[in-house]
């Protein structure tokens, strides 16, 4: 496993994170579904400090798996993360729905932020090697 590539894949999904629920993109529609105003959040340090724990640990045990099968292209790392979501993450995240109270449409785009961002960090980790 590539350090580099880790730390690469780790610093993309936080980027893409920020665009995706940024004015930019998608920032507008979240702060809506979710009934939040701006101005709340304003003291979100402990917040990102955890994000950037949890995208190393993500971009970590992605690389791993990619090592444990040796996937050394993209398209091989493509449906590995396509069956990483439909199986796991799609199916974890859903009991928000099922069992929570969590907006349907506020579930449909943060589902489709994890599925991007882990086929972006699929990329990078399969042509890094």
């Amino acid at each position: 496993m590539d350090v580099f590539a880790i730390l690469a894949s780790a610093v993309v999904y936080m980027i893409i994170g920020f665009l995706w629920y940024s004015p930019l993109l998608f920032g507008s529609i979240r702060l809506k579904l979710k009934k939040t105003e701006q101005r709340d959040l304003r003291d979100q340090g402990r917040a990102m400090a955890m994000s950037i724990i949890n995208a190393v640990i993500l971009s970590f045990s992605l690389a791993f798996i990619f090592d444990l099968m040796n996937i050394q292209n993209f398209l091989n790392g493509f449906f590995l993360v396509i069956f990483v979501w439909v199986g796991f993450v799609f199916p974890f995240t859903a009991n928000e729905i099922i069992f929570g109270d969590k907006n349907r449409k506020l579930f449909l785009l943060d589902s489709a932020n994890q599925l991007f961002s882990l086929l972006v960090m699929s990329l990078i980790l399969s042509f890094w090697h």
